[in-house]
């Protein structure tokens, strides 16, 4: 009897649509955290529009910031659910014009969000996950050309 579980890891345990999709809710609604705190890291700069460089540090910023932030369980549970009754619906994309963006700069805001933004990001180098899952998504922020 197969059980969807290995003790020698040669099987792989098949993921459900309910779990894939779980999974791409999480993701959605950490890259939402991190484009809202990337807009907040540039309205706290001289700049006017965010760069790859403001994503970069945002989602660095919600490695620390997003197991901890209130109601994200709700967050990820509300969008499972969209996601599954958009799963039949399929949007047409608009082109959006796009205008020129000034060139990416750290900002010297002060208060304690950009402080800590700051911070992590100056600490991101020497940071060793020790948990697989966080090490990949260490690789991959740092493969975001900035």
């Amino acid at each position: 009897m197969k059980t969807g579980f290995s003790i020698t890891g040669d099987e792989r345990r098949q993921l459900t649509e309910e779990h894939l999709r779980n999974i791409e809710a999480m993701i959605l609604v950490f890259t939402s955290h991190a484009i809202e705190t990337s807009f907040l890291y540039v309205d706290h700069s001289t700049r006017n529009g965010v760069t790859c460089g403001d994503i970069n540090l945002a989602l660095k910023y919600e490695v620390f910031k997003f197991i901890d932030r209130p109601n994200i369980q709700e967050q990820i549970n509300i969008t499972s659910q969209i996601l599954e009754e958009e799963e039949e619906e399929v949007e047409e994309e608009e082109e959006v014009e796009e205008e020129e963006v000034e060139e990416f700069v750290k900002n010297n805001c002060t208060c304690d969000i950009c402080a800590e933004i700051n911070s992590i990001d100056n600490k991101w180098e020497e940071w060793n996950p020790e948990e697989p899952f966080l090490e990949k998504l260490k690789e991959r922020i740092d493969d975001i050309p900035i």
